[in-house]
């Protein structure tokens, strides 16, 4: 399915896991495209940057010319997946298709039914209770379906939720680690006592890559290496310490976030994700780790590297 002049390999996106997986890639020596739809992007050596619209059949089709693989790293506004998610995806796997490209889905764990008391595994129950839950189960069928009838090569990598350097839309991000820095409280979305597992942003590009250019991987879903499972409160604590103060943070529900989804329609749409931060939600990655190289970022690299980034 991947013809052998085809050597770029295609990031579609240009977030914080589109510019992670530049770097995964660029650091195995290999040619880098990055398709966005404003063709804006930090110039860098080896990395060609090419404005298409994922909307746009033919643009999109163009500008995957030539691609050994493409990563999808991209997504709508959260409060427009219902609308545009659908499209998006089918146009990325009819240009992969034209171009006999293979895809790597940079996916998430919302899809699974909620399981307070055991692991979240690939295999567990595909039972979203919620709008945006439905959402990623139906595109991530889609990516499989495309694999399974033969029309093109895909695997998808599933991520927790993020942490890292630049990361800013995160429960780890920039409502949590700026506030520690300078002594302030943090409003935490549900309860900080409670287990969770989060997801290197490097690592996470570093599992796309291995993905795509190793092979091992297709047709199958994968969750890729968990930095850490702990709780709001003893992540606020270690980095007080890096940070020489003194960890404050108070639960926040839902009343707080239909308050500013009045203004903000993305915060409104957090409101039925609530339960994930209420309950454990912890992942299991041994899947991964029984078959593939790469590996986690320990802990305290992973947030030292965090924590510096907003302090800079």
């Amino acid at each position: 399915m991947n013809t052998t002049n085809s050597t770029v390999h295609t990031i579609l996106g240009a977030g914080q896991v589109a510019k992670a997986t530049v770097a995964a890639l660029r650091e195995r020596g290999l040619p880098v495209r990055v398709v966005h739809k404003s063709g804006t992007f930090p110039k860098q050596d080896g990395v060609d940057v090419v404005a298409a619209d994922v909307n746009n059949l033919a643009q999109l089709t163009a500008a995957f010319k030539g691609s050994a693989v493409v990563y999808m790293c991209a997504m709508p506004a959260y409060h427009r997946w219902a609308h545009e998610f659908d499209v998006m995806m089918q146009n990325v796997i009819s240009a992969c298709e034209a171009n006999k490209s293979n895809l790597v889905f940079a996916d998430n764990l919302y899809m699974y039914q909620e399981s307070p008391n055991a692991p979240l595994t690939e295999d567990t129950l595909q039972q979203p209770v919620t709008k945006k839950g439905v959402v990623r189960a139906r595109i991530a069928n889609m990516v499989l379906d495309a694999h399974k009838v033969g029309k093109i090569k895909t695997s998808i990598a599933r991520a927790s939720d993020f942490i890292g350097p630049g990361i800013k839309n995160s429960m780890l991000g920039e409502r949590f680690f700026p506030q520690l820095l300078t002594g302030k409280t943090v409003r935490w979305f549900g309860k900080p006592d409670v287990a969770h597992s989060y997801t290197y942003v490097p690592d996470f590009a570093n599992a796309l890559v291995e993905l795509g250019v190793d092979g091992q991987g297709w047709g199958e879903t994968w969750h890729v290496p968990t930095c850490v499972t702990c709780t709001a409160n003893e992540v606020a604590a270690q980095t007080a310490t890096l940070v020489h103060q003194t960890p404050k943070i108070v639960p926040t529900g839902a009343w707080m976030l239909r308050m500013v989804g009045i203004f903000l329609p993305a915060a409104k749409e957090m409101i039925e994700m609530l339960p994930h931060f209420e309950t454990p939600y912890v992942v299991d990655d041994s899947k991964w780790r029984s078959r593939m190289k790469s590996r986690a970022t320990p802990w305290p690299e992973a947030l030292a590297a965090t924590v510096a980034s907003f302090k800079a």
